[in-house]
């Protein structure tokens, strides 16, 4: 899948509250971080596919 096709898949997840389908567009390990209030549920690292979904639904 291209890149245009990633981000098209992605917003069209996001649109439809899709968060499993989000989450299954990025790679098994993942390097991500969230500045924030470490209080704040959406931020902090994440560091597996299977933490995107939640990551999603917490927003």
């Amino acid at each position: 899948m291209s890149t245009s096709e990633v981000v098209t898949q992605f917003l069209q997840r996001v649109g439809e509250q899709d968060a499993d389908g989000i989450g299954n567009l990025f790679a098994e390990e993942i390097d991500w971080f969230v500045p924030g209030n470490p209080r704040l549920p959406w931020t902090g690292t994440r560091s597996k596919r299977a933490e995107v979904p939640t990551y999603f639904r917490t927003m």
